[in-house]
């Protein structure tokens, strides 16, 4: 009885386990989209500027 419990437990720990993943790939796909735009931006500033600077120089 108390292995088939320890069994089942560990069952369930591992499909949260999963889950957890499962959601963690979720939000990576929804908020890395955003989060690559505005690297996207910044990077185009930034790479403008240091043109700018090189210019200068």
């Amino acid at each position: 009885m108390k292995e088939k419990l320890n069994q089942e437990f560990i069952e369930n720990i591992s499909k949260i386990i999963k889950g957890g993943k499962q959601a963690a790939i979720e939000v990576q796909k929804r908020y890395g989209n955003i989060i690559k735009k505005e690297e996207d931006k910044y990077g185009n500033i930034t790479l403008i500027l240091w043109i700018i600077f090189i210019i200068i120089l």
